[in-house]
């Protein structure tokens, strides 16, 4: 790749990126896998790891706070927007939210 074309494919991708609101920092943090100390173990735990982080951040997903109803309509807008699983790994998903991230709870 000459060094001109590799300058406006790096640009092109800072730009992109300034555009989408990420950084290499929070791409970097969504692929970092959190302490045990951070986010209790639970069996949705994987679910979210392997169908979540790639769009979001751990860290964002485990400072909200939500009724396990608030958690359910989000998991179905996630859902229709591309996220990859099952109506029972929702379910899963859903509950270990509302167990660990109810309104209340500590971050």
């Amino acid at each position: 790749m000459s060094s001109s074309l590799r300058v406006r494919w790096l640009t092109t991708a800072v730009l992109g990126s300034l555009l989408l609101g990420t950084s290499g920092v929070s791409t970097l943090s969504a692929q970092q896998s959190p302490t045990s100390a951070e986010v209790p173990a639970g069996p949705g735990l994987d679910l979210i790891q392997r169908s979540c982080v790639g769009c979001h951040d751990i860290y964002v997903i485990i400072q909200k706070r939500r009724t396990p109803d608030e958690w359910a309509k989000t998991l179905g807008l996630m859902a229709d927007r591309g996220a990859e699983v099952t109506p029972r790994e929702m379910k899963v998903i859903q509950d270990y939210l509302a167990h660990n991230f109810a309104p209340g709870s500590t971050p």
